[in-house]
């Protein structure tokens, strides 16, 4: 059967496992993802929606319009950097 993740996340083993399993199973410490990294994860990508949000809105036609949605869109990549640094940082610290 193959895995939701795509065959090369399939285990060897047999029906219904993962590799996902077996990785947890065998190596603890390397592919579990632990509740920070899933924080950081999940606040990284409500900002990457907003940044996009934000770069789609330059399309709007009048001078003003386009000095506010530009302003918005610097700060949205502003905050997505730092929520990759985040992570990034995150990833270095505690090799997740």
């Amino acid at each position: 059967m193959a895995s939701r993740f795509g065959p090369e996340h399939e285990s060897a083993g047999g029906a219904g496992q993962s590799g996902w399993a077996l990785l947890l199973l065998g190596y603890p410490h390397k592919g579990m993802v632990c509740a920070e990294k899933m924080r950081l994860i999940t606040a990284y990508a409500a900002i990457t929606e907003r940044f996009a949000i934000a770069v789609a809105k330059l399309r709007l036609t009048t001078t003003e319009e386009f000095n506010k949605a530009f302003a918005a869109s610097e700060a949205a990549r502003a905050e997505c950097a730092k929520a990759r640094r985040a992570m990034q940082k995150h990833r270095d610290q505690h090799c997740c």
